[in-house]
């Protein structure tokens, strides 16, 4: 953000983004398996190119969802009155001024419901042709509080929200799939006719379907959308109506999964009343909470102790609706200088001579840079819509500031506050104080999990280990204690397939060590070490990741500890990098503590993925871990080079290891550990390109003591060894692939990795 931009007042939604633009947000896939901590390939570390192959349609999505949300759908009798309160004499007002309004039959009498409204659709009419009546339904709602209760509405957190019948694609895609098309978006007033709606902008969105079973997925594509745009909100609020019954519900969107209130029937009286009441209850919101969004973040800053800390830069973010949800970026008391954007930027001649950019929706302004442009394809004429709508705004735009201007003297304005002000600030109080600059991990974990700061503050000051200076709960979805949700068999054909509700909490991670990801700017000395320098920690990590190794920005630091058990191996107190993100993470010691799965699907140990593929039990060892770092490697080694400069075989591992399919990747990773990297290594090493065949030596030496402790930790299983047993051979492996990594990488060449296809 421009030091010198006037910072838009907290209270009100988001102003709208450029015109036409095309934003596409490098993030890592949703969940593979709900059941699970296991993700799919991260896309931070392909090319571009290689980013826009992989965005799948919205049906594709859809099934994606349908996966992650199958078993955690519920709803309840109570929800409605919970979360969108309304007093039944205001409801009861709300409706009398309704019915006053130009919707009715003239027969209508003083009950109303949507089969006495003029244009409601008879009961088979297609899905499109409700748009637009239940749109004007809704806003007539809303005008109907604000005629009838102006004080209450004045001070509404979406006071100027209203609702627009839309179907045609967004400005961008923000979750790396293909641009999706919302029913129904909820914007601010003065956006309704401003072409084309952008996910920065949209408040609400709506969706209509024939059938619930369609509806809830489909609306989830539009609620993870509004996640990944506004990764401080909690819960997303999706407007659902099924047309074939006009049937209403409120979806609510969380980390939970989805709940749902009752079923509201509008054709019946007191199905439409339900339906008021509970628009009416939305429109009551007063706090930023309520709504969903962290009442101490905001888009581009976080508060502390009354401190606002600019994000600076996004170091890892895995979208999902349901799961841990992990997001990770640096901040700083110092605002971004004037001009400085938090895009990542592609050279044109890898985008086909255009500029392809990613873009930090943290930043999110009018000063931006417009991004790529891309084709629409088969958008059903919407170019020629959107050229009429984008002429007509310079017309329209002085009628829409003197309109709000008019209601913010008739008390329609957002409350009074200073500018620079945030709604409310995180309190913390630490012996040393808050750092100028640091890390905020978020994510949502499982109530009684064992926490970061728990894992780490047994290893603190170790090398691999990053500095975690606090930790806290933050706003969370929360069901009252004295409420139970039911199971909503939406998405399976019994109530018993549901899992027990599970109440996820919001965790804000603050880690001191600020670094950024490995990348090609580096030299292979560096990444060698970084690697091994992170695998020195000394925890049971269990989703080591690309995403996960953090470089240091100062590795000069000479007070380090080394652990005790390689003293006499490691003689340097340097670390040059940290293993961050231990949502995870476990201590040492029997493998009954680490039986349940989870990772990154391309870094997952070979023996890990073949066991979950063929549905065996999973035991996961420090063994994996170490092993994890080969296939970062390696991985990273294969992403690094330019698809055009890889070998056959290279583009043949580099498409396998991306794969979903777990039988395959499987095959594939013990082939490549036990054969490729094993007895055929003399043989395949001649068809390596020159950044693996820089980085061979190492990656082969760490692979052949991963096959080799792997086997033996097999044994061991078979054999049930005790305990002590089991942890010396930990031990061991540990040492084993320390002392393998310092000899490699100091041969590692000291020049950039990326030079070698530069020249």
């Amino acid at each position: 953000m421009a030091g010198s931009k006037k910072r838009r007042n907290p209270d009100t939604p988001p102003s709208t983004p450029p015109k036409r633009a095309r934003q596409f947000f490098v993030e890592q896939h949703t969940p593979y398996n709900l059941k699970s901590n296991v993700h799919s390939p991260h896309t931070q570390s392909m090319s571009t190119n290689q980013v826009l192959q992989k965005q799948r349609t919205q049906k594709e999505l859809e099934n994606i969802l349908l996966q992650e949300l199958q078993y955690v759908t519920y709803e309840g009798t109570w929800v409605s009155n919970h979360f969108c309160p309304a007093p039944a004499q205001m409801v009861e007002q709300v409706i009398a001024h309704l019915g006053k309004v130009d919707l009715w039959k003239p027969s209508t009498k003083d009950v109303l419901n949507v089969a006495r409204m003029k244009t409601w659709p008879r009961k088979r009419s297609g899905e499109t042709k409700f748009y637009e009546p239940f749109t004007t339904l809704l806003n007539k709602i809303v005008e109907s509080l604000a005629a009838c209760y102006p004080s209450e509405y004045k001070h509404s957190y979406l006071r100027y929200v209203r609702f627009k019948g839309y179907a045609k694609t967004m400005q961008e895609s923000v979750s790396g799939e293909f641009v999706l098309k919302p029913d129904i978006v909820g914007v601010t007033k003065w956006l309704l006719n401003k072409g084309r709606a952008s996910w920065y902008s949209t408040v609400l969105a709506g969706e209509v379907k024939s059938s619930w079973k369609e509806l809830v997925p489909q609306a989830g594509t539009y609620a993870r959308c509004l996640f990944a745009a506004s990764d401080h909100r909690i819960f997303i609020p999706i407007l659902a109506l099924d047309h074939s019954t006009s049937t209403f519900r409120l979806l609510f969107y969380h980390r939970s999964g989805v709940l749902a209130t009752h079923d509201m029937a509008l054709r019946t009286a007191s199905g439409f009343k339900d339906f008021v009441s509970t628009i009416v209850g939305m429109w009551l919101w007063r706090e930023p909470s309520q709504v969903g969004y962290v009442p101490t973040q905001l888009p581009t800053y976080l508060s502390f102790n009354n401190i606002k800390y600019f994000i600076h830069n996004v170091v890892c973010r895995r979208q999902a609706i349901r799961g841990r949800v992990t997001t990770v970026y640096v901040v700083d008391r110092e605002e971004p200088p004037p001009g400085a954007t938090r895009y990542l930027a592609v050279a044109q001649a890898e985008c086909g001579g255009r500029e392809w950019k990613c873009l930090n929706p943290f930043d999110y302004h009018d000063e931006q840079h417009e991004a790529l442009e891309f084709d629409e394809g088969s958008d059903e004429g919407s170019d020629e819509e959107d050229s009429d709508e984008e002429d007509s705004d310079e017309e329209d735009s002085d009628k829409e500031e003197s309109d709000k201007e008019e209601s913010d003297k008739e008390g329609g304005g957002a409350e009074s506050q200073d500018d620079d002000g945030v709604v409310t600030t995180q309190e913390l109080l630490l012996h040393g104080g808050i750092p100028e600059s640091f890390i905020v991990k978020c994510s949502h974990q499982l109530p009684g999990r064992t926490t970061e700061l728990e894992v780490f503050s047994a290893v603190q000051g170790f090398i691999g280990i990053p500095d975690v200076i606090a930790e806290y709960d933050a706003l969370c979805f929360v069901i009252p204690a004295d409420k139970t949700p039911s199971p909503w068999s939406v998405l399976t054909d019994t109530e018993s397939d549901i899992l027990p509700y599970e109440s996820r909490v919001h965790k804000h991670t603050l880690i001191a060590s600020i670094g950024q990801r490995l990348t090609a700017d580096l030299t292979f000395r560096q990444v060698g070490y970084a690697l091994l320098h992170a695998m020195i920690g000394g925890y049971l990590h269990r989703d080591i990741s690309n995403g996960n190794i953090v470089r240091l920005v100062e590795s000069s630091r000479s007070d380090w500890k080394i652990p005790p058990i390689l003293h006499g191996l490691v003689t340097s107190n340097e670390c040059s990098a940290v293993l961050i993100d231990g949502d995870v993470a476990k201590k040492w010691g029997s493998p009954a503590q680490a039986s349940d799965r989870s990772g990154t699907l391309p870094f997952i140990s070979a023996g890990l993925t073949d066991a979950w593929a063929k549905k065996q039990a999973i035991v996961q060892t420090p063994i994996d871990d170490l092993e994890s770092f080969v296939w970062v490697l390696l991985y990273d080694s294969l992403a690094w080079t330019p698809a055009n400069e890889r070998t056959t075989t290279e583009n043949d591992w580099w498409g396998k290891i991306n794969q979903d399919t777990l039988s395959s990747l499987a095959d594939f990773k013990m082939r490549l550990l036990e054969t490729d990297w094993g007895s055929r290594m003399a043989y395949v090493r001649r068809g390596l390109s020159g950044i693996l065949k820089t980085f061979q030596p190492l990656i082969h030496a760490w692979f052949l003591k991963a096959a080799e402790y792997s086997a033996l930790s097999a044994q061991f299983l078979d054999e049930q060894r005790d305990e002590n047993e089991f942890t010396q051979l930990y031990d061991d492996a540990y040492k084993a692939f320390t002392s393998v990594g310092l000899e490699k990488c100091a041969a590692l060449p000291d020049i950039p990795i990326k030079s070698v296809h530069e020249q």
